[in-house]
């Protein structure tokens, strides 16, 4: 990586895994195969600047520090609309969400110049310059909303104001700057004086409701994506403002959401994540019933609430396909217990745009190439951050395997979309799948299932609760060789089960490991020592996934627990797992003898 001007990008610490020179030339990264997968999902920045105006609000205080970072978000998105180019960055203030710019600058060799609010004590220009450079992007016009209180009492009107998704709305479609009450509060004289007034005749963000909103600019909004965000987070309305996504809280809009959804063209991603959904926007929460409305309304989840600067790094783009290291086949040993170790949550691209690759309790962690895991990767990066995969591929190790997380391209409930008035729809996501797969290298997926049909947690019942037949259109893509499948919030409702779609596996986890005491590593291990050496039977393979956000699920942990494991039991990729499998067992549905019952103890 070039070195940089310390004072041209003050405060942005360069990342010290690879530079993106030996990026390009490491290897596993790249073939010459071209890309197969439709690369007009996502909404792509056509041209980048020669300089980019990187803006540092880092001398803000901290209750206006995020709103001022909302109104240069609109501009940022504002500039992209209508220049179709990015010359705007908008420093997040963590270095580990603002890394890729180096990378970018590497690739594309364009100039980098950091504005603050304090540079025009030394007579340089400052972020008012900068918007009054950009005054005829806006008509010199603001919007001005009111932001939620995230401290507010839960239900709160304060809590639950959307005035910042209505406004996003329509700086999109009436090309208006964003500011919030609070900044005209504190700075009405500075934008008066650079020529910046309030747009007194537009729609008002803060009297509409969120659908009145959407149903007035509907006819301009883009169809092919929404963007779910909880009022509070001001995240993403650069990349909204610019492809013109709608921006609401489908949680906030029970009565409107399936119409709001019914005009979205099928399939279409939903950025963001399922704030609010069970009526609270104060906690995280319903991620189930969200997923489950998102695929019966034919739309998936991308779980990207925190991605900052998408407008600026979607420029960033692969033409060529990725390579994973090689994974070879093995000859079954009957002497071994097999198990693959899945870390989980890769359908989360918000974490792999910030920490996930730095953090030593993830990716960055030393241990990590010391065995075989496999990890769950969303592909949407390719067209999204791409930086993110080259870095990426470019530092896995041979122990290190790619697989699709939940569920394919980007997440959904197969279970729920198996259904005859959806299952074109259904198709098309795994057709979809299977091409960004192929650009990816990946031949497995993990696929998720939360409160599927028949759901029953007091069940005796050790089969799959719901039809396997539900992943034949994910089975009917060459690309996919087998599937690992998720069943319910702890993943292991499937006994580790296997079924045969198309003669290929869909195997269910068996074993997992989480914080409760019956999930935890040592008890995992007892039961590890307990299950069969036989590789002609299911019983002869275990497939355990790992929640990462559990205390037991960072890598020492999962380090310490390899360590430990018994001579006889063999560790593998789950791709390894799923031909060894394949190569062995009777293609017919198997459940072993012995799992966990976690829902029960």
């Amino acid at each position: 990586m070039k070195k940089l001007s310390s004072i041209i990008l003050t405060g942005l610490a360069p990342l010290t895994i690879l530079t993106t020179a030996s990026l390009a030339t490491s290897c596993s990264k790249q073939s010459n195969e071209k890309l197969i997968h439709d690369q007009n999902v996502y909404f792509h920045t056509p041209a980048i600047a020669d300089t980019i105006t990187v803006i540092d609000l880092s001398a803000f205080d901290d209750e206006v520090r995020d709103d001022m970072n909302t109104t240069f978000q609109s501009l940022q998105g504002l500039i992209v609309q209508q220049k179709q180019k990015a010359e705007l960055f908008v420093k997040s203030g963590v270095d580990e969400r603002d890394r890729w710019l180096y990378d970018m600058q590497d690739k594309y060799h364009f100039n980098i110049n950091v504005v603050n609010n304090v540079n025009q004590e030394e007579g340089k220009e400052d972020i008012w310059d900068v918007l009054r450079s950009y005054k005829s992007l806006f008509n010199s016009k603001y919007i001005q909303y009111t932001k939620a209180n995230k401290d507010a009492e839960a239900g709160s009107p304060e809590r639950e104001n959307i005035s910042i998704n209505n406004a996003t709305m329509v700086s999109a479609c009436d090309h208006y700057l964003m500011v919030s009450d609070k900044l005209i509060e504190k700075y009405e004289t500075k934008f008066t004086n650079i020529g910046i007034a309030k747009a007194t005749d537009a729609w008002d963000p803060t009297t509409h409701s969120a659908f009145e909103t959407f149903n007035h600019y509907k006819d301009q909004l883009n169809k092919t994506m929404l963007l779910n965000q909880d009022p509070v987070d001001f995240v993403l309305r650069d990349y909204a403002i610019a492809a013109k996504i709608p921006a609401v809280c489908v949680g906030l809009e029970k009565d409107h959401r399936d119409e709001i959804a019914a005009t979205m063209k099928h399939n279409s991603p939903m950025f963001g994540w399922s704030h609010g959904f069970d009526g609270s926007v104060s906690k995280c929460g319903a991620e189930q019933d969200y997923l489950i409305w998102a695929t019966t309304n034919k739309m998936n989840v991308l779980a990207s609430d925190h991605c900052y600067n998408l407008s600026f790094y979607s420029y960033d783009r692969t033409y060529k396909v990725y390579k994973q290291h090689e994974h070879k086949n093995l000859v079954a040993d009957p002497n071994k217990h097999y198990l693959a170790i899945v870390m989980s949550d890769g359908d989360n691209i918000q974490w792999m745009q910030n920490d996930f690759l730095t953090s030593t309790e993830y990716w960055g962690n030393p241990c990590r190439g010391k065995f075989p895991i496999s990890w769950t990767i969303s592909p949407s990066p390719i067209d999204l951050n791409n930086s993110i995969l080259e870095r990426m591929y470019a530092t896995a190790t041979d122990n290190d395997e790619l697989i699709a997380g939940p569920s394919g391209y980007s997440y959904i409930n197969p279970a729920w979309y198996y259904q005859d008035d959806l299952l074109d729809s259904y198709n098309a996501f795994a057709k979809r799948t299977g091409e960004y797969m192929h650009d990816c290298d990946l031949s497995v997926a993990n696929v998720l299932d939360f409160q599927y049909p028949g759901y029953d947690p007091e069940s005796p019942d050790p089969q799959p609760p719901t039809d396997p037949k539900c992943m034949t259109p994910f089975m009917q893509q060459d690309q996919i060789k087998g599937l690992v499948w998720s069943l319910d919030g702890l993943s292991l409702d499937g006994h580790g089960s296997v079924d045969w779609i198309n003669d290929k596996p869909l195997l269910s986890f068996r074993e997992g490991i989480w914080d409760n005491d019956y999930l935890h590593r040592d008890e995992v291990l007892k039961r590890l020592k307990t299950y069969p050496h036989n590789p002609k039977i299911i019983d002869g393979y275990t497939a355990c996934v790992v929640n990462v956000w559990a205390q037991e699920g960072k890598m020492f942990k999962i380090n310490d627990f390899v360590r430990q494991l018994p001579k006889d039991v063999e560790l593998v990729t789950i791709s390894q797992l799923l031909q060894l499998i394949k190569d062995n067992v009777p293609h017919v549905h198997a459940v072993p003898e012995k799992y966990p019952h976690p829902n029960k103890n």
